[in-house]
């Protein structure tokens, strides 16, 4: 394999591309490190900074599943998650909160998708922050039902170059401050 890695930069000049899951810092479960390309959590929701700082990077066509995802849980906690180029995805069978008691902050970029079916708070308790920027051609952020920025936190919802956010039922903005 690695002859075959070799002779394709040789040949091409252009070295073999992966997905990549890579989590840094607290984030539950699982520790700092690369996670599977295809990471599906069944048993319980993904924190991304759960009690601290945590980091989650899902690029060239990576994905991940979870029942929820929750971008800085708790109340002295950091997270932040991107989600970069085509075939990215994070994908939450349930809701997904950006900024549940700390701060939290989701990028999704060139082409990234996240998905919710369910709700989606950005700033979900008082006292959090949370921000969500959907940027790019081809970058999603899609929900099923209720999305709250700013409701009970400081939460900010930015849509730019492109990006698109999108309500498959219910209204497509329940409740923005700004």
């Amino acid at each position: 394999m690695r002859k075959l890695i070799l002779v394709l930069l040789l040949v091409t000049g252009v070295a073999p591309s992966w997905a990549s899951v890579i989590t840094t810092g607290d984030v539950d479960p699982g520790s700092a490190g690369r996670q599977p390309d295809l990471w599906v959590i069944q048993a319980s929701d993904l924190h991304v900074g759960d009690e601290e700082f945590g980091t989650l990077n899902i690029d060239a066509g990576g994905v991940v599943s979870s029942i929820q995802g929750h971008i800085g849980f708790g109340a002295d906690s950091a997270g932040e998650a991107m989600v970069t180029n085509e075939g990215s995805e994070w994908n939450n069978s349930n809701g997904l909160y950006v900024g549940y008691w700390g701060n939290g902050t989701l990028n999704i970029e060139d082409g990234g998708v996240v998905s919710t079916k369910s709700r989606l708070f950005i700033a979900a308790k008082r006292g959090s922050t949370g921000t969500a920027t959907v940027t790019g051609e081809g970058s999603l952020l899609s929900y099923n039902g209720h999305l709250s920025a700013g409701d009970y936190g400081d939460g900010t919802l930015n849509i730019e170059a492109g990006g698109m956010v999108n309500t498959t039922q219910g209204s497509p903005v329940n409740q923005v401050r700004t």
